[in-house]
């Protein structure tokens, strides 16, 4: 994911930029100045976020399903169907 500057806003923060990630679910945001904290969203379209001046480095982390499990196990089927998180 290749981030860049797209501007700052009124107090001079930076504000990152970024293609969406197709098939993720959200996103995750980290700098220097909340280390070891992550913000997040659960906007997959979301392509910018602003972040406090000076707090470099600045990550971004698309969040995507990687796994699923279901407790407990089925014993007969369930009244609706379970569709694939997209």
């Amino acid at each position: 994911m290749l981030l860049t500057q797209l501007g700052t806003n009124g107090k001079g923060d930076p504000i990152i930029g970024w293609d969406p990630v197709l098939g993720c679910v959200g996103y995750r945001f980290q700098s220097a100045g909340n280390y070891p904290n992550w913000s997040h969203t659960w906007n997959p379209s979301l392509d910018r976020v602003t972040f406090k001046k000076g707090a470099t480095p600045y990550r971004v982390q698309a969040v995507a399903v990687a796994d699923e499990g279901l407790f407990p196990p089925l014993e007969a089927p369930l009244p609706f169907p379970l569709a694939p998180i997209t």
